[in-house]
C-alpha cells in the first residue's frame, strides 16, 4: 500500500524473493538484499540503529487497523486482559517511537 497526494493505491512489485517469515524478510533487507515494507512496530530496532534507512517517505500510507479477538464473556479472563492491554502498548509506543531517534 501507498498514497500519493492523500490517495491510497496498491502497487506490487515484482520480486526474486518472497517470504512471510517478517524476522526473515528484515534481515534479508538489513543485509543488502532489498527494500522491505512492513508494520513500524516491526521496524523500530533496525530504523533507529541505522541498520536500515527510510525510502518513499512521500508515499508512506497509513498501516491497517489492529484488532484484538476474543471470545465475550461475562467477565473477560485475567489473561486476556493483560494480552490486550500488551499488544495496545506495543502499538501506541510504536508510533510514539515514529520518526525514529536519531
Amino acid at each position: 500500500m501507498f498514497q500519493q497526494d492523500g490517495q491510497p493505491f496498491t502497487s506490487t512489485p515484482r520480486g526474486a524473493v518472497a517470504m512471510d517469515h517478517v524476522e526473515s524478510l528484515i534481515e534479508m533487507a538489513v543485509r543488502g538484499g532489498g527494500v522491505v515494507q512492513h508494520l513500524s512496530v516491526s521496524l523500530i530496532e533496525p530504523l533507529r540503529s541505522g541498520a536500515l534507512v527510510p525510502l518513499l517517505e512521500q508515499w508512506q500510507a497509513p498501516g491497517p487497523d489492529v484488532s484484538v479477538l476474543y471470545q465475550q464473556r461475562h467477565q473477560r479472563a485475567a489473561r486476556v486482559a493483560v494480552f490486550v492491554d500488551f499488544v495496545d502498548a506495543l502499538f501506541k509506543n510504536a508510533a510514539a517511537s515514529f520518526p525514529p531517534a536519531d
